[in-house]
């Protein structure tokens, strides 16, 4: 059986098994935080560009 990931890409059960939720599904709207390196919503992550801390 064969799943599509969120890029299109599709991929075997066995792989689709040992994914994470992020090579699953996507950032889902979540951008990378530079500074914790961690995705955070986009409020979060564009306010830590304005100088706030991550939180």
């Amino acid at each position: 059986m064969m799943r599509l990931d969120w890029s299109g890409e599709w991929v075997s059960r066995d792989r689709w098994d040992s994914m994470s939720d992020l090579e699953r599904h996507g950032p889902q709207g979540r951008l990378f935080c530079g500074k914790c390196w961690r995705y955070r919503d986009r409020d979060t992550a564009l306010a830590c560009l304005e100088g706030e801390p991550c939180q």
